[in-house]
Formats: C-alpha cells, sequence, structure tokens
C-alpha cells in the first residue's frame, strides 16, 4: 500500500512509521542529461511518501566518471531540477523521519514544490 498525504494524519506516529518504512517506495534512480552532462536524479512526487537516500554515491552502484553529480526531479509538462543536496536540506519540514543514511519524505501538495526548487532548471 502507497500512502498519500491525506492518510498520513491518521497514523499513529510510533507504529506506523515502521510500516511506512516497509511499504514506502524508494525513489528510483534515474539518469537525466542536463547541459551535456549526466546527473543521477531521482524524481519527487506531491502527496506520496518516498524513501531518499541520504548517500545515494555508496547506495548505487554508479560511474563516477559518469555521473557528474544529483539532482532531485519534478516532473511537469517541463521538468525541473535542482541539486540534490541543496534540495534536500530545503524539504526538511517535510521529512517524517529518518534511518540507516535515507529518510522518510512526503511533500503534501504541488503547491509546495516551486518554492523548494527555487534554483531549478528547466530540462
Amino acid at each position: 500500500m502507497i500512502y498519500m498525504a491525506s492518510e498520513f494524519k491518521a497514523l499513529n506516529p510510533n507504529q506506523d512509521l515502521d510500516r511506512l518504512w516497509q511499504e514506502s517506495p524508494v525513489a528510483e534512480l534515474k539518469p537525466l542529461l542536463l547541459d551535456n552532462q549526466v546527473y543521477g536524479s531521482f524524481e519527487i512526487i506531491p502527496g506520496l511518501t518516498q524513501i531518499f537516500s541520504l548517500n545515494p554515491s555508496d547506495d548505487y552502484e554508479v560511474d563516477e566518471h559518469t555521473i557528474t553529480g544529483w539532482k532531485l526531479v519534478y516532473n511537469t509538462e517541463k521538468p525541473l531540477s535542482t541539486e540534490y543536496f541543496s534540495a534536500l536540506s530545503k524539504l526538511q519540514p517535510y521529512v517524517l523521519d529518518t534511518k540507516n543514511d535515507s529518510i522518510l519524505l512526503r511533500i503534501p501538495s504541488i503547491e509546495n514544490i516551486p518554492s523548494l526548487l527555487s534554483d531549478s532548471k528547466t530540462n
């Protein structure tokens, strides 16, 4: 089961955080070509509880000579991307829990995205 933002309010914080860790999807690593450079990217989906790595270089097998850096992506008609670690810093208010160098994250709505990706580039 995937939890949407509206469902989280009804959860018991102690017991159900473990369930969220077990049932929430891990953000999928995808390549992103931007300015003739390849980045490792992760898509953020508003309203969906997701797991993001705090150390993607350690958690994913990537060629460090190929991957230029890490990006957080929000897909709209024109996808937006921003530097991964600065985005995670801005996302602190939406972090539900931290465990094993990962965060459990839920952005409640699309309206929150523009301010979080204020330094973003259109892909």
